[in-house]
């Protein structure tokens, strides 16, 4: 699998759930991917984070399992540092 600009874009772009949806079918055709209908609060492990939110799992054909989660940022300055340090 290779990224498109276009998927790049996309997820550089604001968490549209909607959006995410297809583009995780994208990044994982064979997984079977379950959303719940109310993202589930965690505990925030680090100071910059506010609080961290499981939005969902994706459960491989190798039977491993991916928990999707959201980390809210304490700060904007750590938003803006993450977005700059991922491009």
């Amino acid at each position: 699998m290779s990224t498109t600009p276009s998927h790049q874009s996309r997820l550089r772009q604001p968490y549209p759930r909607g959006e995410w949806r297809s583009l995780l079918h994208w990044l994982f055709p064979n997984g079977t991917l379950k959303l719940f209908s109310t993202p589930q609060p965690l505990t925030a492990s680090q100071k910059k984070v506010k609080s961290t939110l499981q939005l969902g799992t994706i459960e491989l054909e190798n039977g491993n399992i991916i928990a999707l989660l959201a980390a809210i940022p304490a700060s904007l300055a750590f938003t803006h540092w993450i977005a700059t340090s991922l491009s």
